[in-house]
């Protein structure tokens, strides 16, 4: 599920548990969103416009990480008889990285769109839903990759989606503490692996305005691990 199709699914899950109230992939681990980060840094023409292909990276693997956040929060809001606590948590994820995954959504398609009109080559191409995929062909004009690696790349892909749907589902099944701790351990894996993708950025990224987000996302989620981690442990786990 590309960033789009989850910024959606977050977008609509929180209208959805707005409405009830009257009024809301395993996770990539620090080293795979380091990696990713790091892998996209090679200096293209767009650094003369102000970002370049870190900051893009950045803003689609973090949009993407944001909204299932959300998705995620909005699901433990949604069990029986949450603690408050962790109900706090969640209220204060989702009202927070809504707002980021939408802003990084809008970040990565003007910056994707500047890429494929710069004549700037490229790793990956936009797919028409908004996704990722291999490049069709190199600097030299001839085919980039392979079959096998593409077919990698959805494999890993399709793991993750279908990992992540199932930490839901469960989820959605708890109640009460049980819930919580499942919210819990999730959450501070997320926010982990989104501490790690701003450090990437920080390190690589050219964009004013990713930077200040990829800094503020990190001193927040940070400040909420240290929270979570304590939660978690007063719930026996």
């Amino acid at each position: 599920m590309g960033y789009r199709h989850r910024l959606a699914a977050a977008t609509t899950a929180i209208a959805l548990a707005a409405a009830l109230a009257g009024c809301s992939t395993p996770p990539r681990t620090p080293e795979d969103a380091a990696s990713s980060s790091a892998d996209a840094a090679a200096p293209s023409e767009t650094e003369s416009q102000g970002w370049n292909r870190a900051d893009l990276s950045f803003a689609e693997e973090m949009g993407d990480h944001a909204a299932g956040s959300v998705e995620l929060a909005v699901a433990a809001l949604q069990v029986r008889d949450l603690p408050p606590g962790a109900e706090e948590l969640a209220v204060q994820i989702r009202d927070e990285q809504g707002p980021q995954a939408r802003t990084l959504a809008e970040l990565a398609e003007e910056w994707s769109g500047e890429e494929g009109g710069s004549g700037a080559t490229g790793t990956e191409d936009r797919d028409e839903a908004g996704g990722v995929s291999a490049s069709s062909g190199s600097e030299d004009g001839s085919a980039g990759g392979t079959a096998s690696d593409a077919a990698s790349e959805a494999d890993i892909e399709a793991m993750s989606d279908a990992a992540f749907d199932s930490e839901l589902q469960v989820l959605k099944q708890a109640t009460g503490a049980d819930a919580a701790r499942l919210f819990l351990q999730g959450m501070i894996a997320r926010h982990q692996a989104a501490i790690a993708l701003a450090d990437g950025e920080a390190q690589l990224g050219t964009s004013t305005e990713a930077l200040d987000l990829a800094g503020a996302m990190a001193a927040s989620q940070g400040d909420q691990l240290t929270k979570m981690r304590a939660l978690l442990e007063s719930y026996g786990s």
